[in-house]
């Protein structure tokens, strides 16, 4: 006979965190047909009607320079950053920022045109934490250490099933440096 396998988009999934979603909001289909058609003939056994399925959020954004330290991206000026460092957390306690020992989910690096995502993610609570030490002199190309961010070097994003969350910016400005001599 004619069959159809098809796999219950209504069936609970559990994430690494431990929460219950259900598959069709929370995962896509990345392996395999659905439904799958199966013609069988009399004791006749199919063992290859398979699914594979990944977690389908995703979060993403840019590193730039904010020259005015006004904390936005203006254009055309304030050009993306390449090569910075950006760390991903689970962010245990749902406060937005990286707490010591919270658990690495990933790391990457921005592109060379400055963005950065991180796919295949679960549902949950997430740190984006952005290195400045790994952020290029806008003055003097090739110096890093010099750079801090003036939006912040934590990104705290709660991400539902299946969202493709795009705003996990930094903004960066070049550190001022005081020098001279005190005399009596």
């Amino acid at each position: 006979g004619d069959y159809l396998v098809q796999v219950d988009s209504t069936s609970q999934v559990t994430s690494p965190a431990g929460t219950m979603h259900d598959l069709g909001m929370a995962m896509e289909l990345v392996n395999g047909t659905e439904p799958h058609d199966v013609a069988l003939t009399g004791g006749q056994d199919y063992t290859v009607a398979d699914f594979g399925f990944n977690w389908a959020g995703s979060i993403a954004g840019i590193a730039y320079y904010d020259d005015d330290a006004n904390l936005v991206r203006d254009l055309p000026g304030e050009t993306k950053v390449a090569d910075v460092t950006v760390l991903l957390y689970e962010d245990a306690n749902g406060n937005g920022k990286y707490d010591g020992g919270e658990t690495p989910v990933g790391f990457t690096q921005t592109d060379g045109a400055g963005d950065y995502i991180f796919e295949n993610l679960p549902p949950g609570d997430y740190v984006v934490k952005f290195d400045e030490s790994t952020v290029e002199s806008r003055s003097m190309p090739g110096v890093y250490g010099r750079m801090v961010s003036t939006t912040g070097t934590n990104v705290g994003v709660a991400l539902a099933a299946g969202e493709d969350y795009s705003g996990a910016d930094a903004g960066f400005i070049e550190a001022a440096e005081v020098e001279g001599h005190v005399f009596h």
